[in-house]
């Protein structure tokens, strides 16, 4: 049975789980290309699952866009079928559709048990957080995180830097990059954001970083200074340095908020500078708060993610409230 099943048994409760799954895909006899594998039969638009305990609503690609284009006429149809709407899908809290905001306008909409959490932690960590609050940020690209960063250097005590971004910001101090990844067009904001730090607050660099020609598994990598890396090659990883400076950043910490990988994890050995921070912040006394998207997976992957304090369910939508942003399947359900 669905997870929810007992309690909605417990207070009386016919709960009606919503999913959207690709009827061309059902139709072609496609489970693994649908988001819910599983199903038996489709009854029309109703496809439903072995153990009948929800069901999915599907569509083929030219109907999709009226969930994505948050139509009137389809949020009616969804909302026909109940009396309330709990909307427990944090992760699409950021977008607009017809299945997170016009659903509202003709049901009575509460927040469910897991998108309240959301709310809860990440709210509190934006307006009373446990202090010192550190925050850990990775991935690729400044010009995606342009946003989170801002915000997050108005409330962090300290702020790390890693993954591919970092690059860009040790190119804006006059180092050499080699090949790595460098946002050219971004490097006025890396100098801005490095200039930015004040009353106390601090942005962390990495110290070292592992290159190698490519990406990819097997290939020659090494561990140099971030002021060495060779012309001819990439920073896919933090280097242990960097990972052991993080870490005694984040001692003494009362929370640390971590979004984004420090290397590309999916391809070893430029996973160990995620695993070893993961390793570090397991242990920590600190709240520890999974900031959502890749990272995730690469928590989960280590079994690592039963040993954080909170692991969000987001991606664009743990950034973007990180950001500071109004989420639309959040303001939806306060003025329903």
């Amino acid at each position: 049975m669905h997870p929810q099943s007992d309690r909605n048994l417990l207070f009386g409760v016919l709960a009606v789980q919503m999913n959207f799954v690709n009827r061309d895909d059902f139709a072609a006899g496609n489970p693994q290309e649908m988001a819910l594998p599983g199903f038996v039969e489709a009854l029309g638009r109703w496809a439903v699952p072995h153990d009948k305990d929800w069901f999915a609503y599907t569509m083929n690609k030219p109907e999709a866009q009226n969930v994505l284009g948050n139509d009137p006429t389809f949020a009616r149809e969804l909302a026909a079928l109940g009396e309330v709407f709990v909307n427990d899908a944090f992760g699409t809290a950021h977008r607009a559709h017809a299945s997170t905001v016009g659903v509202t306008a003709y049901l009575p909409s509460v927040a469910g048990l897991l998108m309240a959490r959301e709310i809860a932690t990440l709210g509190r960590i934006m307006t009373d957080p446990p202090l010192p609050l550190v925050a850990v940020i990775g991935g690729s690209k400044i010009s995606t995180k342009i946003g989170v960063l801002k915000s997050l250097l108005e409330r962090v005590d300290r702020l790390c830097v890693g993954g591919a971004m970092a690059c860009t910001f040790l190119k804006a101090k006059g180092l050499d990059m080699g090949r790595s990844l460098v946002e050219e067009d971004q490097l006025d904001t890396a100098r801005s954001l490095l200039a930015a730090p004040a009353r106390g607050r601090t942005l962390i660099l990495p110290l070292d970083a592992v290159v190698a020609a490519d990406a990819k598994p097997g290939v020659p990598a090494k561990t140099v200074s971030v002021d060495a890396v060779p012309p001819e090659l990439k920073v896919l990883d933090v280097g242990p340095m960097t990972v052991e400076r993080f870490l005694q950043v984040c001692d003494g910490a009362g929370a640390v908020v971590w979004n984004g990988p420090l290397g590309v994890y999916e391809v070893p050995p430029f996973n160990r500078g995620t695993q070893a921070l993961a390793e570090g912040l397991a242990g920590s006394q600190a709240e520890t708060i999974i900031g959502g998207g890749d990272l995730v997976a690469a928590v989960q992957e280590l079994h690592l993610a039963d040993r954080m304090s909170f692991v969000s369910t987001g991606g664009g939508a743990t950034l973007e409230f990180l950001e500071g942003k109004t989420l639309p399947g959040i303001a939806a359900l306060r003025d329903a």
